[in-house]
């Protein structure tokens, strides 16, 4: 762990940031002697008391840093029975003139003899355990939790031990330099009071009032404001305004400059500053600037940009002259500020001016002036993936052994060819003609190899490559794929102009459409992504965000080519079927347009990236929906609060009206309708060439408006939804959070799409995946398809890639399933708790309703349904009703709940995600399940604590413990903490195990477990490329690695599993489904038994091991 050294400098009395923490221990009737320390910690008899005393006392001490904790661990013993008083608190430092440094410690995660000291986590609250004087409660401070202990040399804490005679006591904390309680002599803190415009907390998003970047929850709440950040000292105001926010388009708060003045003119070497920004656009993007003016007239301007001494105070990262001195929360990365330095001439100041460029919000926490060199450049820690943790996996081709116990293809499947066009139901799932009403699930994905680049040397290869994928697609157990990238762009590329196919590589469409039937293949008919039919691919997709919401907002031009690309498209007849596309069963439903409303949101945060003439159609449509629901403009300034002397002067993109309410409602609103009339025109053309397939439309945003339109307009919900997707894909410095998926935040990215379902309507899930490299990759197979599951969804649809035109390992990247044994694990166990159907659907039905009056001023239905309301989704079953729309489900619900408030989405460049909430009572939502019988007597859920079962009793979550089981009578399967002993389910037991991964046991031969000879036993960890290194907290990617088979983390575990049959084999399989030699098995008593060290598999790592009785 990284130390910074303790420095007092005698001439000057400077402090840096870095200090020492001391324990001190004092017996009263027995002596103390040491037994041992760990490296770095000292400790002694305080040998400068008299010899007596002396022996009754030790010390012990370690230096820290402001950066990082460091863990002091000691042991000792006393010669007799006897109280010890433990005494924390900080260094012991005086300057040259004999005054003592306050200098202050923060300590956390105390423990004794290798358990926690009673409220040793320094928690508050009345039962958190013992009550400590000088506990802060911040979890921006705190290790762990929400609770530090500060404290000084002087003021200490103390609190007894009794220990036994003889016997060793081991003291374990983690501790941190808290920095000065005052400023230093070196320091001039710039106070920010008289200027401070903002608390750290804000109470309702896009108000135009409150605190921080006017964002509502979120914000610094609970945050305490210390004297010292990073080694230097501020002045913060303790309460109310405390900071100041510049004026920008995003929150109109009016400052756009001001100066603050120091109380004396001197020389100094440095300003230092804490700031954040939010909603920056890009990296390189400037916000505004610090000028420093010296009592000679001269300056020295700072620019302050995005990626170098700034960033998103939402997505912190490591900066070149910034590093982050407080983050609320660390796991992520979320939620802080940071501290950059500008280096001054040595002249005395006279004032520093801040100013805004007025583009995206730019926060100052604090500004201090000193001769102090303190390091504001982030030490650009390394992890790397070695042996013997991180192992070759052994993958040597891409493509599944036919007959292999990978090969899902003799699993129940259809086909276009015997059971034709999907069906839906009176109660929203989807069945086909063969299945007499009886519900299935399927599961597709993304990014079938593209078929203009397919390499092949005759016509006749590149069918064979068609079919080898279509093969391979088949083995896995994959049901359909769908078509994002594919028909809008393959057949155009490089034909004699835009709209017209190229007759080579539309040869190679019709013949895949056609081979679907053979291999028994469902489409889902994405028909535009991003290149609208153009010859060249390039220039549209860089052109997407306008091109969408032109079209979404009827330009006339962009609504013609859309119609120009479904016309040909759909009505083109494949020569392989004799069939056009808009009439092949093959097609499970036609989407309109992928994402289209992904880039809505820019439009009012960066209307500077669209064209001109879009602002203005845009706007002027604006000013007509304007015109006719207000009348006159005096109507329209009453409603906004502000005078609008005509409809022409408003602006959507001028800045002028953000952070007013009304407007933001109205702006909604008008999106909504025009979202709406978009789709009566997506219709209307497919009316118009006679094809009255199933459709779906907006599967970006998870706002309640948006699932208005669908409930309305479409036949079925699709909606796309990542964990932690990588910020900036495998380009070097992209951030991938690293967060359990299981954790109250984490577990969003699955109920955002639950709370999309709307009664009556199947939900497919057009796009997910837990991204590489996120440190818990390995739950991505277990969670979302059994909550899937249990909330009936339709179909989920993985991104990306599960098949390759090569048959080669290649480098991993953020979503590609074929390369990833990760994936493929997760993948391998989709197709049982999902598509078999192993985890059961909730009988239940739950209904979340949305009256008009709800959606009435725009600003609720512009948000998602809260993250408390749809936490339910992990106890039974959910969906949304809209009461003025007719009734799509046959059957009722058991259950009704009115809204509550609504949730933030926020909307990146390339994913949306909902803002966890507060609102509402959890506990309550489930004493009302209980009572109308929705869950069982017996159902140990208790929404306090965290811990869900579900209504099926097959599931169970504690995002508190991160731990999830799954118990069906198929599957039995459990996410695994590193060194986790005798976690139980039914007929698994996992004994022990040394890292975090996912086990699980499922049937292979569709028998019950208790039945089964033929099972699969899959022990999933993370994956990497060879060469990745990543940073130290992994991150942010600082090199991809090489094309090679990637490396899986190794694993040891011991499991028993209940069954019966005789002479078991267990075979560890290659990626491709080849037996390796098999494993030592014990049976007995009923139970087989068995350990597995990956390290040790001479042909490499591996997640799946088959066993098989006689």
């Amino acid at each position: 762990m990284k130390k910074i050294f303790v420095a007092l400098l005698a001439s000057t009395g400077l402090f840096c940031s870095a200090g020492t923490a001391r324990i001190d221990l004092i017996s009263g009737d027995a002596g103390l002697r040491v037994v041992s320390t760990a490296p770095g910690v000292s400790g002694k008899n305080m040998s400068w008391l008299p010899p007596e005393k002396a022996k009754r006392m030790l010390y012990f001490q370690q230096r820290n840093s402001c950066d990082e904790w460091s863990t002091m661990k000691f042991s000792f013993a006393a010669d007799r029975d006897t109280t010890v008083r433990i005494t924390l608190r900080g260094p012991y430092l005086v300057t040259p003139q004999k005054k003592r440094l306050p200098a202050a410690v923060f300590y956390d995660e105390l423990r004794i003899d290798g358990k926690p000291a009673p409220n040793g986590g320094f928690e508050p609250g009345e039962n958190a355990g013992r009550r400590w004087n000088h506990l802060i409660s911040d979890r921006g401070l705190a290790a762990a939790g929400n609770g530090v202990l500060q404290v000084t040399y002087d003021d200490a804490e103390t609190f007894p031990l009794r220990v036994r005679a003889g016997q060793p006591v081991q003291i374990e904390v983690l501790h941190r330099d808290a920095g000065l309680r005052e400023p230093g002599q070196d320091v001039t803190p710039l106070p920010l009071k008289t200027v401070a415009n903002r608390a750290f907390a804000d109470q309702t998003a896009g108000d135009g009032k409150g605190g921080w970047t006017d964002q509502g929850e979120q914000s610094l709440r609970g945050i305490v404001p210390q004297r010292s950040y990073g080694g230097m000292e501020f002045d913060i105001p303790a309460s109310g305004n405390a900071v100041v926010t510049m004026d920008s388009p995003h929150d109109r708060t009016g400052v756009k400059t001001f100066t603050l003045t120091p109380g004396s003119e001197k020389k100094y070497a440095f300003l230092y500053l804490l700031h954040a920004a939010a909603w920056v656009a890009s990296s390189g993007e400037k916000l505004g600037s610090a000028t420093v003016q010296y009592t000679d007239g001269s300056e020295s301007r700072f620019s302050v940009e995005n990626g170098r001494n700034i960033c998103d105070w939402w997505l912190m990262t490591a900066l070149p002259n910034a590093r982050s001195v407080y983050l609320q929360n660390r796991e992520e990365g979320r939620g802080g500020f940071l501290m950059t330095r500008f280096p001054l001439d040595a002249k005395p100041v006279k004032q520093v001016r801040f100013d805004t460029l007025g583009k995206g919000i730019w926060v100052i926490v604090g500004a201090s002036l000193s001769s102090r060199d303190v390091s504001v450049q982030t030490k650009q820690r390394e992890c790397r993936f070695t042996a013997p943790r991180w192992k070759r996996a052994d993958m040597q081709q891409l493509d599944l052994v036919e007959g292999s116990a990978l090969d899902l293809s003799g699993r129940k499947r259809f086909s276009p060819e015997k059971d034709g066009a999907m069906q839906i139901d009176r109660n929203g799932a989807i069945t086909f003609r063969t299945q007499e009403g009886k519900p299935v699930r399927l599961i597709g994905f993304n990014a079938f190899p593209s078929l203009y680049r397919m390499k092949g040397a005759s016509r006749e290869e590149i069918h064979r490559t068609i079919d080898r994928c279509l093969e391979q697609a088949k083995r896995m157990g994959y049901d359909y794929f769908r078509t994002n990238f594919l028909l809008d762009r393959d057949p155009f590329q490089g034909a004699a102009a835009d709209f017209e196919f190229n007759p080579e590589y539309l040869d190679r469409l019709d013949y895949l459409v056609a081979a679907c039937r053979r291999y028994g293949l469902y489409i889902y008919g994405t028909t535009a992504s991003y290149q609208l039919g153009r010859k060249e691919w390039n220039k549209p997709f860089q052109q997407r965000a306008a091109l969408k919401n032109e079209t979404l907002f009827g330009v006339p031009a962009r609504r013609e080519e859309w119609k120009k690309l479904i016309v040909k498209l759909l009505t083109h007849v494949n020569p392989y079927t004799g069939i056009a596309y808009k009439d092949d069963p093959a097609f499970l439903c036609f989407e309109f347009y992928n994402e289209q409303e992904i880039s809505l949101q820019s439009l009012l945060r960066a209307p500077e990236s669209f064209p001109a003439e879009t602002l203005a159609f845009i706007n002027a449509k604006f000013v007509r929906f304007l015109e006719k629901k207000y009348g006159t403009p005096k109507e329209l300034s009453k409603r906004w609060g502000m005078t609008v002397r005509n409809f022409p002067e408003v602006k959507f993109h001028s800045g002028r009206f953000t952070g007013n309410r009304a407007f933001t409602g109205d702006w909604q609103l008008f999106c909504m309708e025009n979202a709406a009339e978009c789709l009566d025109f997506f219709n209307g053309v497919m009316r118009e060439i006679g094809c009255d397939r199933y459709i779906s439309q907006y599967n970006f945003l998870p706002s309640i408006g948006f699932s208005r339109v669908r409930a309305e307009k479409t036949h079925l919900v699709s909606m796309n939804t990542y964990f932690r997707h990588p910020s900036k894909m495998m380009s070097r410095g992209s951030i991938v959070r690293q967060e359990s998926s299981l954790t109250g935040s984490g577990s969003e990215y699955f109920k955002k799409a639950a709370a999309c379902r709307i009664a009556g309507m199947p939900l497919f899930v057009t796009e997910y995946n837990h991204c590489y490299w996120n440190r818990y990759e390995y739950e991505g197979g277990i969670f979302f398809p059994a909550y899937s599951a249990l909330q009936s969804f339709a179909g989920i649809t993985v991104h990306q890639s599960p098949v390759m035109e090569e048959n080669r390992p290649l480098r991993l990247e953020n979503f590609r399933v074929a390369t990833s044994p990760t994936k493929r694990a997760n993948e391998f166990l989709a197709m049982s708790l999902f598509r078999r159907g192993d985890v059961q659907s909730s009988p239940h039905r739950v209904e979340l309703l949305f009256p008009a009056e709800f959606l009435e001023d725009g600003n609720a239905g512009a948000g998602a349904v809260n993250t408390t309301q749809s936490t339910l989704a992990f106890l039974t079953g959910i969906a949304l009703r809209f009461p003025e729309l007719p009734a799509k489900a046959e059957n009722g619900p058991e259950l009704s709940f009115l809204p509550e408030q609504s949730a933030t989405i926020h909307s990146g460049a390339w994913s949306s995600s909902v803002e966890g909430s507060v609102f509402g009572n959890l506990a309550d939502s489930v004493a009302k399940l209980r009572t109308a019988g929705i869950l069982p007597k017996n159902n140990p859920t208790d929404a306090d604590a965290q811990c869900f079962v579900s209504d099926t009793g097959e599931l169970s979550l504690d995002t508190r413990a991160r731990r999830l089981k799954v118990i069906t009578p198929k599957t039995e399967a459990v996410i695994l903490k590193p060194d986790d002993t005798n976690i139980a389910l039914r007929r698994l037991t996992v004994h022990s195990v040394d890292t975090g991964c996912a086990a699980a046991v499922t049937s292979l031969d569709d028998l019950p477990l208790a039945e089964s000879s033929h099972m699969m036993f899959v022990l999933n960890t993370n994956s990497v490329s060879e060469g990745l290194v990543l940073s130290g907290d992994r991150s942010t990617l600082i090199e991809p690695g090489k094309n090679a088979p990637p490396l899986m983390e190794t694993a040891r575990i011991r499991v028993s599993l209940r069954c019966d049959g005789k002479g078991w084999k267990l075979y560890p399989l290659s990626l491709s489904g080849e037996r390796r030699k098999p494993l030592p098995v014990t049976q007995r008593n009923g139970r087989l038994e068995f350990r597995i060290d990956t390290a040790a598999l001479p042909d490499g790592t591996t997640p799946f091991f088959e066993l098989a009785a006689e």
